[in-house]
Order: C-alpha cells, then sequence, then structure tokens
C-alpha cells in the first residue's frame, strides 16, 4: 500500500476531534448490553453451585452470548466506520447486525472454525520438534530438568499458537467493512477478499496496531498494581482488582479498534483505487503511444508508395 503509517494516524487524529464522543458513546452502549447478555452466564457461574447445574444450558448460553456479542460488534465497527466517512449514522446502527443476523454468525463461525483448525494445525507441527527436544534435554542432562524443559516448551507452543491465530486475525481483519460495502456478496466471498486486500499490507497494518498498543499495556499494569496494593491493604479479593484491570483494556482496546480498523480499510480502499486510476492511464497512455506509432508507420508507408 501506497499510503504510510504518518498519513494514516493523522486520519486516525482527525476521526478522534471529530467524531470521537459519539463513537465513544457508541462503546458504550455496545458495552452496557453486551454486561447485560453476559451477566445470567456470571450469576450461574460465580453465584449459583456450578457443578450441579446443567452444563448443556450453561454451554448454549455462553453460546448465545458469543453469537450477540459478535452481532453487536459487527454493528459498532460499521456506526465507526460509517461515522469517520462522515455519514452522520444514528446510534441505532449499533445493532444494524441483526438486520443481518444469518450472515453475521455464518462469518462468525467460519472464523471461529479457521481459527480452531490454524491453532490444531501449529499444534501438531509444532509437538514433533519441541516433544524431540525435550527427550533429548532430558537424556543429556538427566530427568531432573524435565519439569523446567516443559515449561519452556509449553510458553514456545502458546506464543506460536498465538502468533499463528493473529495472523488469521491480520487475514480476516478487513471482513465486516468489506460486507457492509457488498451486502450481497457470500460469505466465503467477502473473506477471500480480505485475504486479497490484506496479502501485502499484514505487516503494515500489525505494525500500526502495536506502534500506540504500549498504552494499554500500561494502564493494565498499573490499575493492576493499585488493586493488588488496595486489596493487600483491606486484605480483599485481589482478582476483583484484576477483572477491573481486564475490563478497563477491554474497553480501551475495542475504542482504540473503532478508529484504527476502519481508517485502515479506507486507507486501503483509497490505494487501490488510487492503483487503478494510474493502471487505466497507464493503459491509455499506451494506447496513444501504439496509435501513435500505427499512424506513423501508416503515413511512411503511405509516402512510400
Amino acid at each position: 500500500m501506497d499510503i504510510q503509517n504518518a498519513q494514516i494516524w493523522s486520519a486516525i487524529s482527525q476521526g478522534m476531534k471529530k467524531y470521537g464522543r459519539n463513537i465513544l458513546a457508541a462503546v458504550l452502549i455496545y458495552f452496557t448490553i453486551y454486561c447485560l447478555i453476559m451477566l445470567p452466564q456470571a450469576l450461574v457461574l460465580y453465584i449459583f453451585d456450578f457443578p450441579k447445574m446443567d452444563s448443556i444450558i450453561v454451554l448454549i448460553h455462553f453460546f448465545i452470548s458469543v453469537v450477540f456479542g459478535s452481532t453487536l460488534y459487527y454493528g459498532l465497527q460499521i456506526f465507526s466506520f460509517r461515522m469517520l466517512r462522515g455519514e452522520n449514522p444514528g446510534y441505532g446502527e449499533v445493532f444494524i447486525g441483526f438486520k443481518n443476523f444469518k450472515r453475521i454468525i455464518s462469518m462468525t463461525l467460519w472464523l471461529f472454525l479457521w481459527y480452531y483448525l490454524w491453532s490444531l494445525l501449529l499444534c501438531v507441527f509444532l509437538s514433533i520438534p519441541l516433544i524431540t527436544f525435550i527427550m533429548s534435554f532430558i537424556f543429556l542432562y538427566g530427568p531432573g530438568i524435565s519439569q523446567i524443559i516443559q515449561f519452556i516448551a509449553l510458553g514456545i507452543s502458546v506464543v506460536f499458537i498465538v502468533v499463528g491465530i493473529y495472523i488469521v486475525f491480520l487475514r480476516y481483519s478487513q471482513i465486516y467493512y468489506i460486507l457492509y460495502d457488498n451486502p450481497e456478496m457470500p460469505v466465503r466471498q467477502v473473506m477471500r477478499c480480505s485475504i486479497e486486500l490484506m496479502k501485502e499490507n499484514k505487516k503494515q497494518f500489525f505494525f500500526l496496531i502495536l506502534s500506540k498498543l504500549w498504552w494499554l499495556l500500561l494502564i493494565f499494569i498499573g490499575i493492576t498494581a493499585v488493586s493488588i496494593i488496595e486489596a493487600y491493604k483491606n486484605q480483599s479479593d485481589v482478582h476483583i482488582g484484576i477483572h477491573i484491570a481486564q475490563m478497563a483494556v477491554s474497553f480501551l482496546l475495542t475504542l482504540y479498534s473503532c478508529f484504527i480498523s476502519p481508517t485502515f480499510y479506507q486507507a486501503l480502499i483509497t490505494s487501490a483505487k488510487l492503483s487503478a486510476a494510474d493502471g487505466a492511464e497507464t493503459a491509455a497512455l499506451e494506447g496513444d503511444i501504439t496509435g501513435s506509432t500505427g499512424d506513423g508507420g501508416k503515413a511512411e508507408s503511405e509516402s512510400g508508395e
């Protein structure tokens, strides 16, 4: 893509200044509704005696929560996308995913399937060299060090699996906007378009996301540290503070994605249009040159006669 990250961040800054309050309000609506959807599950898991509950009911409710969460998230992203394009949608746009419910669910299930397959594939390919490494290390240094090596191998496996899943995320990161711009396009074709659109742009999008993500890590560390200190002073449960830190980071990360993802998609589309226009101009110029050469050759042949 010809558009640089500095230009994209400039567009994001302008979008924050113009539409920051509107998108912040939409994120608050999204989180409020999502928490209300998740509340019954939290009551089942943390208040009631979970082992005596029917696990099928819990799984069904979890599936419903995921389904509604993905549908709401689609609406939130489309609201942000339209707002950043200057279309000024209403807050009801957050619920637009329910108008296209079947396609959103189909797309979500396909994504879960690909995430699962990629993680399974990485586990299979990594297990053989890791097991060989562990066994050889134990053979050389004795069984006493096996537990340490197992932890190291597990850590390496987790890192590679997370990287693989994140690669899948990058490939399909533009599906919401492609689906919105092409409402009649089949879901599988939308996913293929996202892959094609991100083929040469995954690295740029990856570093664009990471370039400002460090402040979320600082916020999480800060809130967690304060929560641990307060819990130690008051002799209360430290897990509550960690959950608060996780919720705060999740909220900020969602708000962050509402600016960075639509802006990057718009930059991709703009770059693609510019490339297409340049290609058309080049083809027209080549046609003119070919036509001029042909006319010149014809004139020379006529003069020779």
